[in-house]
């Protein structure tokens, strides 16, 4: 069980694997961050995320488990902002299906770890 997983991404299939997430008792927490802010008070008033970062990114702060669920083309500014806020020992994955095109995008932001 993870303390704290994080939902980069609330659309249908991030909602939905917070959803599933909450409801295995997965993690003790839940959180998310999208650009629409209909999705976050949806999914926070239905219980499926706890609660959900703003520009803050304090949740991100704390994640044990970052679940990108974002289209590609947002990947560069997730990853700028996942360096930027994320714990050391964080694992991050993705819900995308191509992975040559993400791990070009990963090693500009974390190159040392390559």
């Amino acid at each position: 069980m993870f303390n704290s997983i994080y939902i980069y991404g609330l659309g249908m299939m991030g909602g939905s694997l917070a959803r599933a997430i909450k409801e295995g008792n997965i993690s003790q927490k839940v959180y998310a961050y999208d650009a629409d802010q209909k999705s976050l008070n949806y999914a926070k008033k239905h219980k499926i995320i706890d609660s959900y970062d703003n520009d803050n990114f304090i949740y991100l702060s704390d994640a044990d488990l970052i679940i990108i669920c974002a289209p590609i083309g947002a990947y560069k500014k997730i990853f700028r902002n996942i360096k930027k806020y994320k714990k050391p020992d964080a694992i991050i994955t993705d819900i995308g299906s191509t992975k040559t095109e993400i791990t070009n995008i990963i090693s500009i932001y974390f190159l040392s770890h390559f």
